[in-house]
């Protein structure tokens, strides 16, 4: 059984306790397993959840600090670099 974002909400808000980024996830609504996928599985349908994830960026920076080394977190496998600052941006350096 899957939950809603909104009953989600509701359910935090009920508990008392504030809302976190993993509660408007959209992850938090798919197969777990989806994006723990074994050696040889496709990440792809973990990552188009992850591109349309509002917490996305979130959801990277929590894996990176805690250094996750399974899974697929913020659209990225554990395997990919993180991108890195934008052109422009404190800590780029020009070509």
């Amino acid at each position: 059984m899957y939950l809603s974002r909104e009953l989600i909400r509701a359910l935090a808000t009920a508990s008392g306790r504030p809302e976190h980024w993993r509660d408007r996830a959209l992850c938090a609504q798919a197969d777990p397993e989806m994006f723990f996928p074994s050696k040889g599985k496709p990440a792809r349908p973990a990552k188009r959840i992850c591109q349309a994830c509002e917490v996305r960026a979130e959801c990277l920076d929590y894996a990176l600090q805690a250094g996750e080394e399974h899974g697929i977190w913020g659209g990225l496998t554990t395997g990919q670099p993180a991108p890195g600052p934008g052109p422009g941006t404190e800590g780029s350096q020009a070509a």
